[in-house]
């Protein structure tokens, strides 16, 4: 056992695309899968010192067993152990096997590994985490083009009694047993195997909550993505169903991907961190006859209250879904967004939201409280988290000439007295401020610098006079954050 309390995370990948009798049938791009998977648990982890990667001929029904016992044999209580295969499953009797370098076509059994054996000498190390992903739960070992085959259909009760057994383990396979395992010319890799690997990679958001991939996620993701990826590649309809046992009453984190989505989100944009603070803003004063919910007779309300802002959210119900309908078109257009991409609710406050993968975008209707002749429609685009894509064409075509606002939520709160004083006291030269008497916020004009740049305790926002391309609210923003920082200002220290 490796000595120290360092947690240790383990990987046996395990890859039978050929076999050493040309009677039993290839298994396309196992080999790829094998790779992939290795690169993305290294990225989150697994050292490749501590993957033990059998492929084709390393993979000998002595090697898997040998070389598996070792490295289990390793384990501490704390550590984390992932386990591969891709290749052929069959069962005899109430065995599972699962074939080898060398299995024979003509002695099945005697050439190849129990899988009950590798289960037993798993299970009894209890580490803290275990997961297994097994692509052979297939329906027939003879040649199909197409599909991965196992003879004799595994018998998932194996699979469940290990997991049920083992509290610490979950186990993922791509398919029932009576079904097939199917693979992608275009992909270069079985299907179930790519989008295990993407969610390892962190390229499904779907597959995420706030950066983790867990067993269920992951497993909701599967089931979800697998059979959309065989409509669009098969013609004739093709049934595939990823199924998983364990971590049914306490879901098992299998990775935190928040790191390498930070790291991608700040090499997208160039290091600009503070951009996923950003918030594209506008307000828009309209008459409250305006509203189509309005009739002859209504009266203006006398005062501003609960009752009233409720009654102007009743008259506003048809605007605000018109207007998340045409923005909801308009992202899926603009963004090639599937339906589950995208997340819509409307509120009986007045409020719409879409929640996106990238950003959220929300439209509010109020009375104004200083004018009960009119209502203000709000609509704001935040909780960036993707912050290459604000400055796509996609964002543009759906969002050009909305806001007219870019503001900044500041990390810190901001002493808005001593800020005055600081800048005061620097007496720079290209910075002049204007103020309120209890200094609740200030402006700040900066030489060169177009709009108007207001200052808040937790706030930076600059404005313009009207709506405005998206590209030209980024532009004089990032313009005028350079300059501030140039000059070392309080608050982005």
């Amino acid at each position: 056992m490796h000595k120290g309390s360092e947690l240790k995370k383990y990987a046996i990948l395990i890859a039978l695309e050929n076999h050493q009798d040309a009677a039993i049938t290839p298994v396309p791009f196992a080999r790829r899968d094998a790779e992939a998977f290795s690169k993305a648990l290294e990225r989150n982890g697994f050292e490749k010192t501590n993957q033990l990667i059998l492929v084709d001929d390393q993979a000998t029904k002595a090697a898997m067993e040998s070389r598996v016992g070792q490295v289990i044999q390793q384990l501490q209580k704390k550590d984390i152990l992932f386990f591969y295969y891709a290749g052929h499953g069959f069962s005899s009797g109430a065995k599972n096997f699962i074939t080898a370098f060398d299995t024979l076509d003509a002695d099945r059994e005697g050439t190849s590994v129990p899988l009950g054996a590798l289960l037993g000498a798993i299970q009894a190390f209890e580490s803290n985490r275990i997961a297994l992903f097994l692509d052979c739960c297939e329906s027939s070992i003879q040649a199909i083009p197409g599909i991965r085959g196992s003879y004799g259909n595994l018998k998932e009760q194996e699979l469940e009694a290990f997991a049920t057994q083992a509290k610490h383990c979950v186990c993922f396979a791509a398919c029932r047993s009576e079904e097939d395992s199917y693979r992608s010319g275009s992909l270069q890799h079985g299907i179930w195997m790519h989008h295990v690997i993407e969610a390892f990679q962190g390229e499904a958001m779907l597959a995420l909550e706030r950066g983790i991939l867990t067993a269920n996620t992951l497993q909701e993701y599967l089931k979800a993505e697998v059979p959309r990826t065989l409509r669009k590649t098969f013609s004739n309809p093709c049934k595939q169903t990823p199924w998983m046992v364990g971590a049914m009453n306490e879901d098992v984190v299998l990775a935190d991907l928040s790191s390498i989505l930070q790291e991608r989100r700040d090499k997208a944009s160039g290091g600009n961190n503070y951009m996923r603070r950003l918030i594209f803003t506008a307000n828009e004063e309209k008459r409250l006859t305006s509203l189509s919910g309005w009739r002859k007779t209504y009266r203006i309300p006398d005062r501003y209250t609960e009752a009233t802002r409720t009654f102007v959210s009743g008259c506003a119900t048809e605007e605000l879904k018109n207007d998340l309908d045409s923005v909801f078109d308009a992202l899926k257009k603009a963004f090639k967004f599937g339906r589950r991409d995208l997340e819509v609710s409307q509120l009986g406050d007045g409020t719409g939201t879409i929640i996106t993968p990238y950003f959220n975008y929300l439209v509010h209707v109020e009375l104004n409280a200083d004018d009960l002749n009119e209502v203000i429609w709000t609509r704001t685009v935040d909780s960036i988290v993707a912050p290459e894509q604000i400055s796509t064409e996609a964002f543009a075509k759906v969002f050009d000439d909305v806001f007219d606002t870019l503001e900044l939520s500041l990390p810190t709160k901001v002493e808005i007295e001593a800020f005055i004083d600081a800048i005061e006291a620097a007496r720079i030269p290209d910075i002049s401020l204007d103020y309120d008497r209890d200094a609740t916020y200030c402006d700040i004009q900066i030489a060169g610098v177009s709009g108007k740049l207001r200052l808040s305790s937790g706030q930076l926002s600059l404005s313009h006079n009207t709506p405005t391309k998206t590209a030209r609210l980024m532009e004089s923003f990032i313009t005028t954050w350079k300059l501030l920082q140039s000059q070392s200002l309080p608050f982005l220290t």
